[in-house]
């Protein structure tokens, strides 16, 4: 039998054998890609450092596969947990996301361990997570000390005052009614609603309830509280136009009441197939990497 130090070491030792030929597997798929290292291994980037004697591996996910991971992952993962300064941009197209992402992680000290985390949370600073969608990328940071916020200071926005606009979306933060606490705020930027709404303004009396059963089912976004209120806002106008005009009204139906959450970093929620590899025009930011 094998003392309880004997076992630890043990299991320990083989978490990095695994970890040490998952790292190899990682570039040897460089080596083999010219391109890059294939979309599995994107999503994580792996470091090899000593911590107390042990050599250990420590594994960062920042790159979203899916809008709705991105979405949700920044809302709920993030600015629900009290990150509130941020800065984003667009990296170039003509350069590596893989190796941005390299050189942000390493500059903010941000690949570090949860142990590591709640040390420095201990000592006053901030946390800094930073994530990624394609080309478009966000640093979020917590309150406290950290040198983020002198590096960015001319870019620095709260997301309290100023909400993230991302492929349709305003990602914010607002205060409970009657000044409550903050919590994360999820629902479509204006300027996509205002679409949206003469979009159906102009077909309503033109559609059968099929079909507009089916243009409500099918816009992709995701069905957070706010999202629901503006979505039936919209479905209330429709029906209203239609009972005008003696036609058979929409049922709500239409609209889905509940959110499915989605794994951030899983490739089975990629969208390449969805999403258009250029990029779109709803990526609304005026905040572009500058060139070094």
């Amino acid at each position: 039998m094998l003392s309880a130090d004997a076992e630890f070491l043990k299991a320990k030792w083989a978490r990095f054998q695994r970890a040490l030929r998952k790292k190899r597997a990682y570039e040897k798929a460089v080596r083999i890609n010219n391109s890059g290292p294939p979309a599995r291994f994107c999503n994580t980037l792996i470091m090899l450092h000593h911590n107390e004697g042990w050599r250990t591996i420590m594994s960062y996910r920042c790159v979203a596969t899916s809008v709705a991971g991105f979405v949700q992952q920044l809302a709920v993962g993030y600015i629900a947990n009290g990150h509130y300064f941020y800065v984003s941009g667009l990296i170039p197209p003509h350069k590596d996301p893989v190796k941005t992402d390299g050189k942000i992680l390493n500059a903010y000290h941000i690949d570090v361990s949860k142990w590591t985390r709640f040390r420095r949370k201990r000592e006053g600073w901030a946390g800094v997570q930073y994530l990624r969608y394609r080309h478009f990328y966000v640093i979020i940071a917590t309150h406290g000390l950290h040198p983020f916020f002198a590096a960015e200071a001319e870019r620095l926005v709260d997301i309290r005052r100023c909400p993230l606009q991302f492929m349709g979306y305003s990602i914010g933060c607002r205060r409970a009614r009657g000044g409550g606490e903050y919590h994360a705020s999820v629902r479509i930027s204006n300027e996509r609603y205002t679409e949206l709404k003469s979009q159906f303004e102009s077909v309503v009396l033109n559609r059968t309830v099929e079909e507009l059963v089916s243009d409500f089912r099918h816009l992709r976004y995701e069905p957070y509280a706010p999202v629901r209120v503006q979505l039936f806002a919209l479905l209330r106008q429709v029906n209203r136009r239609r009972k005008v005009a003696g036609l058979e009204q929409v049922p709500s139906s239409a609209l889905r009441s509940g959110r499915s959450p989605v794994r951030p970093f899983d490739e089975l929620e990629m969208e390449d197939k969805l999403i258009p590899v250029c990029l779109p025009e709803e990526f609304s930011t005026d905040r572009e990497e500058e060139k070094k």
